[in-house]
């Protein structure tokens, strides 16, 4: 399976996701319209973040690939927590729980496989 193709496609979802929420913002919507869009984003940028500091970093950085991952998934937390305060109905609270939870374990995941990959390359 080529990567290069769903890095161009998340990469496609991300900015459409992120225009989205610019449009949503500059129009005055309120956040519950569009917080949504932003943790999705995130999510997806999250998942393509090490294609894009090897696209314009030229190499693949362990440290800065992990930094960005962690600064991302605590983005989705505190995004997810914002957006519980505006859940109109149990769906809404139980999918940004959800995020909560899954940015918590990819926290702990990113850390692990940092720690993982340092100690095997002294």
């Amino acid at each position: 399976m080529n990567n290069k193709l769903f890095f161009y496609v998340y990469l496609f979802l991300v900015a459409f996701l992120s225009i989205n929420v610019f449009k949503h913002i500059s129009q005055g919507a309120p956040p519950a319209d569009y917080l949504i869009y932003a943790i999705i984003a995130l999510t997806f940028l999250g998942l393509i973040n090490n294609d894009l500091i090897e696209l314009f970093y030229g190499k693949s950085s362990l440290i800065i690939s992990t930094i960005f991952d962690i600064i991302i998934y605590i983005g989705i937390f505190i995004l997810s927590i914002f957006a519980m305060k505006y859940a109109e109905n149990t769906l809404d609270t139980i999918l940004y729980f959800l995020f909560i939870i899954i940015s918590v374990l990819m926290i702990v995941v990113t850390i692990v496989k940092y720690r993982r990959n340092s100690i095997a390359k002294p």
